[in-house]
C-alpha cells in the first residue's frame, strides 16, 4: 500500500492589516533611522490587498494601533491615502438577515470601533452577490443592514446611523478575477461597507 500523502496545507495570507497599520503609524526610529515610506500608489495597492484578504478570511481579526485605536480596515487615512469606504466581512445565513458567528464578530469590531472613536454619524452600505434579481437583492441588503443597525444600537451606539442598501449594484472590484473561484467572488461581493464617519 503506498504511503498516504499529508493533507494539503492552506496557503497563509500575508497580514495586510498589520502592514497597513504599521504604515499609518509614525515609525519608531532605531539606530538606523527612519525606514523608507511607501508612496501613495503602493499604499493603495496594499490597502486593496488587505481588504480582499480580510473579506476572504475565515474570520475577522481586529487590529489595533500602538495607542489602542482601531487599525487595519478601520483606518480612515493612511499617510494621505483616504479609502472611499472600509469593507467589512459581516456575513449572514444564506438568504437570511441573520448574522453568522463570523459576521457577528465583524459587527462587534464595528461596534467597538464606533464606540472608541465616539462617532456622531455613521454611514453603512450593504452589498450582496450577483445571484437573484435586483429587487430581491436590494430588499435583502436592506434587511441585513437593519440587522447591523439593531446590533449597534443594542450595543449602546447613539450615533446617527445611515443605511444605504446597494443590493448587487456595486460588485467588489477585483484586480484579477482569474485569481479567485466563483464562490470567492461571491464572498467578496457580500459585505458591509463603512462609507463615512463624523466625529
Amino acid at each position: 500500500m503506498p504511503p498516504r500523502k499529508p493533507p494539503p496545507t492552506r496557503r497563509r495570507r500575508p497580514d495586510y492589516q498589520k502592514a497597513i497599520t504599521a504604515i499609518a503609524e509614525d515609525p519608531i526610529c532605531g539606530a538606523f533611522g527612519e525606514p523608507p515610506r511607501p508612496g501613495a500608489a503602493e499604499i493603495e495597492r496594499i490597502h486593496r490587498k488587505m481588504v480582499e484578504a480580510q473579506l476572504l478570511a475565515p474570520q475577522f481579526e481586529l487590529v489595533r494601533t500602538r495607542d489602542n485605536k482601531c487599525g487595519g480596515v478601520f483606518l480612515a487615512s493612511i499617510r494621505g491615502f483616504a479609502p472611499k469606504s472600509r469593507p467589512l466581512p459581516v456575513t449572514y445565513v444564506y438568504k437570511e438577515a441573520t448574522m453568522t458567528p463570523e459576521g457577528t464578530k465583524a459587527a462587534q469590531a464595528l461596534l467597538d470601533c464606533v464606540k472608541n472613536e465616539n462617532y456622531h454619524r455613521v454611514v453603512l452600505s450593504g452589498h450582496t452577490d450577483q445571484i437573484g434579481s435586483d429587487a430581491y437583492n436590494m430588499d435583502l441588503s436592506a434587511k441585513r443592514l437593519a440587522t447591523v443597525k439593531a446590533f449597534l444600537v443594542s450595543g449602546g451606539i447613539t450615533a446617527e446611523i445611515v443605511l444605504i442598501p446597494k443590493g448587487k449594484s456595486e460588485p467588489f472590484q477585483v484586480d484579477d478575477p482569474g485569481q479567485h473561484t466563483p464562490e470567492e467572488i461571491n464572498q467578496l461581493n457580500r459585505r458591509v461597507e463603512l462609507r463615512e464617519t463624523t466625529q
